[in-house]
């Protein structure tokens, strides 16, 4: 999760103030409040985005609840998820075909660019 945190915050100058994490999501929540929350979230140029690291398969229906409450919610989705886990990868391109506003980022990338630094 940190190498996914580095990789926003070097390749597209994210100002790490603006991450919060999913425990502190949850945090602000309370007690009891069970929901998704994603891996973290972060504001840049005025918009709202959330990370999410998937590296094991979901019910359809998960992935649809957890990216239909993002949408809701964040300006942009970014999914990371290795490409080489197929029924994964193919889940999530399925799902997301239901939104407008996410991206999926192979996790080679993000650990490729991280060790780059």
């Amino acid at each position: 999760m940190i190498d996914t945190a580095i990789y926003f915050i070097k390749k597209y100058c994210i100002n790490r103030d603006t991450i919060v994490t999913e425990r502190e999501l949850k945090h602000k929540d309370g007690f009891g409040n069970n929901k998704h929350r994603p891996n973290f979230t972060f504001v840049h140029n005025d918009k709202k985005y959330c990370v999410e690291v998937e590296l094991t398969a979901k019910k359809y229906d998960t992935l649809d609840k957890n990216m239909k409450n993002n949408y809701l919610n964040y300006d942009e989705q970014k999914w990371i998820t290795p490409f080489d886990r197929i029924k994964v990868k193919e889940q999530i391109e399925k799902v997301s075909k239901n939104y407008t506003d996410i991206d999926i980022i192979p996790l080679s990338e993000v650990v490729e660019f991280v060790k780059t630094l």
